[in-house]
């Protein structure tokens, strides 16, 4: 009995997951595969971050590992060498081009390819294959929503939501949740703010919310043909992000190039109309005029006359809404789209056999690397110093005191709190007092 047990124990299957930074929308859905996956899996989760700050647990975290899950092909061509000693699985959200110029495949060509590809959207799988990627080890798993946080607002929610981020009763608010370095690169910011200006010189009351770090070029612009806006450079709580979708009349998505977004699922969720590009994931759940309403990429004119449509026809706008978030619930949800990544982990075991001509034996090796609170901890630090080298006091302030509530012993937070309030002489000595009376105990 007691050796049938421990016979069990050893014979789940142990998975690695690896996020840039736990605090961003790979940490998010590093947790949502850990919370769906069955029982005969056993998960740990750490950061890029983390790893390029402690190197010693790159080879003890592979050691622990049966199957390394990189949720994002940007990894040091180091680390992803290491990874492939143990069954490898890669997420792509996005391809660039052909390389050198996309990372993606210069990693996959010049180091070897994983024994698994897993792709957000179908389109993203079809350019791998046609670069070349053997259609073998590609599966398509989509990004998902969690449709307990992200819901439709009552009528007292969408006006308090609205009041707060100072939209008025008769503007149209369109959102734009997106952080990008240029203007005119794949998130298609340049086209967005041609079509809101086309609109504004039709004499239209459109009000543009947006989050995300914005390149100065941006704001200029935003000022300069005369858009009324609110610019939220960091939201990081999730009921705030709610607050923002709640408040919108439409969610527009003026990309190029997607995996997903995110935002699409997002909004759909919330109930909010979706006006977007044919990319990414909207090619495999939008569908125009039922959904969403998908204008062509790079065409203002076809994007403006969409937003128009919406606010001249708020019959059509809440049939659109209320089709995506029947969408969202019945396809996008996160246990829905995870379902099949069980099937992608056996797979990247029985590749990584052929790969190696290797017998593949579950990992005995105790696990010796950080808890994930520690993880969150430091990433959140690694946050907190990029806001602040670009001005971003506020949104560090925020980052620092969320960290400082969730983990008021660690010495990480404390120092945290210290940096983004610096020079605040009350604070400081609330932390001197405080060292001072621990010390007396």
């Amino acid at each position: 009995m007691w050796g049938s047990g421990r016979e069990i124990q050893r014979e789940r299957v142990r998975i690695l997951l690896l996020a840039d930074l736990t605090c961003w929308i790979l940490g998010t859905i590093a947790q949502q595969i850990q919370c769906s996956l069955p029982d005969r899996f056993e998960t740990r989760t750490l950061s890029v971050s983390y790893l390029k700050e402690y190197p010693r647990l790159v080879d003890e975290s592979v050691a622990w590992a049966d199957v390394v899950h990189c949720l994002d092909v940007h990894v040091p061509a180091s680390y992803y060498r290491a990874f492939r000693r143990k069954a490898f699985v890669c997420t792509v959200h996005h391809v660039d081009g052909e390389p050198p110029a996309d990372h993606v495949l210069s990693h996959i060509r010049s180091q070897g390819p994983p024994d698994c590809l897993v792709t957000v959207c179908a389109e993203v799988a079809d350019t791998l294959m046609r670069q070349g990627i053997d259609k073998d080890i590609l599966f398509v798993v989509p990004n998902g929503v969690d449709t307990s946080v992200f819901r439709p607002p009552t009528p007292r929610q969408r006006k308090a939501a609205r009041r707060r981020l100072g939209i008025g009763d008769r503007q149209f608010a369109v959102g734009f949740f997106a952080k990008f370095n240029r203007m005119n690169d794949r998130k298609g910011a340049d086209t967005l703010l041609q079509a809101l200006a086309h609109l504004l010189r039709e004499g239209r009351q459109v009000f543009l919310l947006s989050t995300g770090l914005k390149p100065v070029e941006f704001r200029q612009a935003v000022r300069r043909i005369g858009l009324p806006n609110r610019c939220d450079a960091f939201v990081f709580r999730y009921e705030d992000m709610l607050s923002h979708y709640w408040a919108l009349d439409a969610y527009l998505i003026t990309a190029r190039n997607e995996g997903g977004p995110v935002t699409l699922l997002e909004a759909m969720a919330s109930s909010v109309p979706v006006v977007s590009t044919p990319v990414g994931m909207v090619r495999d759940y939008g569908i125009d005029g039922v959904n969403a309403l998908v204008a062509p990429i790079d065409d203002v004119e076809s994007i403006a006359g969409a937003v128009s449509d919406l606010m001249d026809n708020p019959q059509r706008a809440a049939r659109l809404s209320q089709a995506g978030l029947q969408t969202a619930n019945r396809e996008l949800q996160w246990s829905t789209v995870l379902s099949g990544l069980p099937r992608v982990y056996d797979a990247a075991r029985a590749g990584f056999k052929r790969r190696t001509s290797a017998c593949v034996e579950p990992s005995h090796v105790a696990w010796s690397g950080p808890s994930l609170g520690d993880v969150q901890a430091f990433d959140l630090e690694v946050w907190e110093r990029m806001l602040l080298k670009i001005g971003q006091v506020p949104a560090a302030r925020r980052v620092a005191l969320a960290a400082f509530r969730r983990w008021p012993r660690s010495y990480r937070s404390r120092a945290m709190v210290r940096a983004a309030f610096e020079g605040n002489r009350f604070l400081n000595a609330c932390f001197a007092a405080r060292d001072w009376l621990r010390g007396l105990r």
